[in-house]
Order: structure tokens, then C-alpha cells, then sequence
């Protein structure tokens, strides 16, 4: 999904990177800020709930050493999924390619 919607976003003229967060501890730090030198936005797009996530800890550190980028957290609301064909339930929930475009395209005019 995150190389899909990397791919459309250049293909629209974008410059963006694509990190493979394979582990949630410990944080890479370094990596973050390496990041902040050069990106205005950093997108963190799980397929888990928000609340709790990855995303919130990496908005956590980006606050707590005060870097420049804007931290836009893209996951599943806090709120009962049902089960079923998972194409399906990723467009309920905004996980398709076209609503995280459409979330990632705010914060880019914002």
C-alpha cells in the first residue's frame, strides 16, 4: 500500500521518501532525524489502530526533540472493523490508496 501511494505521489511531481519501520523498539531516533534535515512531512501509515500506535510514539519523539516536520499519523480509528474481504475493509476504514492520497494531500497544502 505505502509503494503505491509513494509511486502516485511522484508520479505527481512529489519528492518523498519510503521507510520500512520494521521494529517499534527502540525507536530510531537517528532516523528521524535524519528525516527532519530534508522532509516537511512525515507520514506514518499503519494498519492498526491509532490510539496507541506506532505513529503516536513516533509524534511523541518528534515533539519531545522539537523537530521541524509535521507528523501525520494514517491508521484506523478507534472503532469496532468488521470482518470480511480485506480490499474492502481497508476503503471503510481509509486505508486504500486514494483516501491516504487524499490525507497526505491536506497536510502538503496546509
Amino acid at each position: 500500500m505505502a509503494e503505491a501511494v509513494r509511486q502516485e505521489l511522484k508520479s505527481s511531481g512529489y519528492l518523498c521518501s519510503l521507510i520500512n519501520a520494521r521494529f517499534v523498539k527502540p525507536l530510531d531516533a537517528q532516523m528521524l532525524e535524519e528525516l527532519d534535515q530534508d522532509h516537511k512531512l512525515l507520514v506514518v501509515l499503519e494498519e492498526n489502530i491509532e490510539i496507541g500506535g506506532f505513529g503516536q510514539q513516533v509524534l511523541s519523539y518528534v515533539n519531545k526533540a522539537r523537530l521541524s516536520m509535521k507528523v501525520r499519523c494514517i491508521g484506523i480509528s478507534d472503532e469496532y472493523v468488521e470482518h470480511g474481504n480485506v480490499e474492502v475493509l481497508r476503503k471503510e476504514v481509509g486505508l486504500d490508496v486514494e483516501n491516504i492520497l487524499k490525507q497526505i494531500m491536506v497536510d502538503y497544502i496546509t
